[in-house]
């Protein structure tokens, strides 16, 4: 039987390392200790549950407690579970950024990784102070009215709700009595809830009771500056949502005013940043209860009338990488569709774009006056062009080689595998900011974009059926290779 050795590039997890960087984990503020029963009815055992942002501790009936450290590295990707970890008892715990349902027990298998399994135990929380994500309609489908859960088409509709940044530690976006926008926790009081008003074409405003009128979050045309004004019905007020990839119920918020830009909150501070689904770009609409938008506003009609139509742009997609690339090229309408293209090293690829040329929006609604009448309002104002595009850019690697040692082999490289590697993700830039005739330096944009984490996940049936070209540099090499073997 012959021998051989197989050469593979993989990611080697080492349990013995991940405990030596445990003490490394960033410490987090602390909030208010936070008091949970855990129960599991079918064996009739209760404990309890105390977490801040630091640790969990987890008491028995005996009065045993079991401390967990916090550790952001065992949260899940989607942003739904927050993780802690015990060495002494060598498991992790993911709870639930819900405060409720179950927790996860995680588990090291041996190989550095981690299997989570559903707790028995269940968390009782107080329903009066839990706050649940917007989650997608095959998650909340299955949840009743009295769920205190927004699902998506209640996002179409005008609707009080509250605004989280990184739900593991529930901060609300909120204005101080002075008007200024800031952070604050869940139990701050006042300033929190927000009534998100639909006015058309997946854009909403966001308005609030503040000083006996009408406020909204908006960002200054002059300096991008966040902040909140009157209600004064122009697209600075305006907003569009975005669903993060990879985050359940996290949603990017893009301003209409600024296309490509989205609120974020980063080092203690709120802004405008380059769109690309970060932790400080994500939103997580939250609520207490299903509360009456404010009855002095109501919307009465929203009308979009289009300006005249651009052209479709003609757009070389160049690789100027030493490597093939895969390209995903995502149409942001209705009909959703992503296309999937390979570009050879130093090859391009031409694509025709539509272009939004931007639109008027008219918008009726009324106000309650001081007499307790309603007063009907209609405002007309410019809609800058839509970001109709995104793109994600993977690179292809050499993942394994499997090489015959033995030299019996007619081929001496018996089998080569290829896997994308994801770069980064852009927008294609909207309205006449698109050229007529251009050309898009894919990997070049994908690297300074610096967000390999934000692209669109990769279809890896049809990554099968592209095969890699017979004039593949690197296969040209092993070829080579393996004609100078054969020499021997």
């Amino acid at each position: 039987m012959s021998t051989r050795h197989i050469a593979r590039l993989n990611w080697i997890v080492l349990i013995g390392l991940w405990f030596l960087g445990m003490n490394s984990a960033a410490i987090v503020p602390v909030n208010a200790q936070e008091t949970f029963q855990l129960l599991a009815p079918s064996v009739n055992v209760g404990s309890a549950a105390e977490r801040t942002d630091q640790e969990l501790i987890i008491r028995d009936p005996n009065g045993g407690a079991s401390r967990y450290a916090r550790d952001p590295r065992m949260d899940s990707g989607d942003g739904m579970w927050i993780g802690y970890t015990s060495r002494a008892a060598r498991q992790v715990i993911r709870w639930p950024i819900t405060n409720q349902g179950h927790m996860q027990i995680g588990t090291f298998d041996g190989t550095g990784q981690v299997r989570y399994r559903e707790s028995k135990m269940e968390i009782i929380a107080d329903r009066q102070k839990r706050f649940d994500p917007v989650l997608p309609n095959e998650v909340a489908r299955n949840r009743d009215a009295n769920g205190q859960l927004i699902r998506d088409e209640e996002l179409q509709k005008m609707v009080s709700l509250r605004l989280a940044n990184r739900a593991d530690h529930l901060q609300f976006l909120s204005f101080q009595p002075d008007g200024q926008l800031t952070i604050l926790g869940q139990n701050a009081g006042q300033g929190l809830d927000w009534t998100m008003v639909p006015v058309g074409n997946g854009m909403v405003r966001f308005q609030a009771q503040h000083a006996n009128r009408l406020i909204a979050l908006r960002c200054d045309p002059r300096n991008r500056r966040l902040g909140i004004g009157p209600l004064v019905n122009d697209a600075s007020q305006l907003w569009r949502w975005h669903q993060c990839p990879n985050t359940l119920g996290g949603y990017a918020l893009e301003s209409v005013l600024f296309p490509g830009q989205a609120l974020a909150f980063q080092a203690g501070q709120l802004m405008l940043q380059p769109l690309g689904f970060g932790g400080a770009q994500q939103w997580f609409p939250v609520y207490q209860n299903l509360l009456p938008v404010d009855p002095t506003f109501r919307s009465v009609s929203n009308r979009i009338v289009p300006n005249p139509q651009l052209p479709p742009a003609q757009i070389d997609f160049l690789n100027t990488h030493s490597e093939a690339i895969f390209v995903l090229l995502a149409d942001k309408r209705s009909s959703g569709q992503i296309e999937t293209i390979r570009i050879p090293a130093g090859q391009s690829h031409r694509v025709s774009l539509d272009r939004d040329a931007g639109a008027n929006l008219v918008e009726t609604h009324e106000v309650i006056t001081g007499s307790g009448l309603w007063d009907r309002q209609e405002f007309s104002y410019a809609i800058p062009p839509a970001i109709l595009y995104d793109v994600s850019v993977y690179e292809e690697i050499l993942q394994s080689i499997a090489i015959d040692r033995t030299g019996k082999s007619p081929n001496p490289i018996e089998d080569v595998n290829y896997q994308p590697k994801s770069l980064g993700w852009f927008v294609i830039p909207p309205g006449d900011a698109l050229p007529d005739r251009g050309s898009i330096d894919l990997h070049a944009q994908a690297k300074e974009a610096r967000n390999p984490g934000a692209v669109r996940k990769i279809d890896r049936e049809l990554l099968e059926k592209k095969k890699l070209p017979s004039e593949d540099p690197l296969r040209s090499l092993l070829r080579e290779f393996q004609g100078q073997r054969a020499a021997f």
